[in-house]
């Protein structure tokens, strides 16, 4: 139980790290070349 709660709080973790790492790489480009 305790297992199955480590692995779905670090799909989270996982998943927020990508989306933020998305955005960067979406926004800090528009960013830098102004």
């Amino acid at each position: 139980m305790l297992y199955d709660e480590y692995k779905y709080y670090i799909k989270i973790i996982m998943l927020h790290l990508g989306y933020n790492i998305a955005v960067n790489g979406i926004y800090l480009p528009f960013v830098y070349t102004k």
